[in-house]
């Protein structure tokens, strides 16, 4: 089961050249960068994992894209913390 978070999209406009379709461009064009942003590489990058029960941070690309694909939201054994 993947879970996906949902997201609002605000997109300012100050400009009075922005029509329907520059709007609409401009929204697909977030699309096509949401991937990228939110990959796992970047939680990855930006994240640290860490253990509960062994008191260590995860260092293993492969045991943290598990934990990731699993749900890590909702396990008791990994807490992760944002390394900003």
């Amino acid at each position: 089961m993947k879970y996906v978070m949902e997201r609002e999209l605000l997109l300012p406009i100050k400009d009075k050249a922005f029509d329907k379709d520059r709007v609409e461009d401009e929204i697909e064009t977030i699309k096509h960068l949401l991937p990228f942003i939110e990959s796992f590489n970047t939680f990855f990058v930006l994240n640290d994992v860490f253990d509960v029960q062994s008191l260590k941070r995860v260092k293993k690309y492969e045991k943290v894209k598990h934990a990731f694909d699993s749900g890590i939201n909702i396990s008791h054994k990994y807490y992760v913390f944002s390394k900003n």
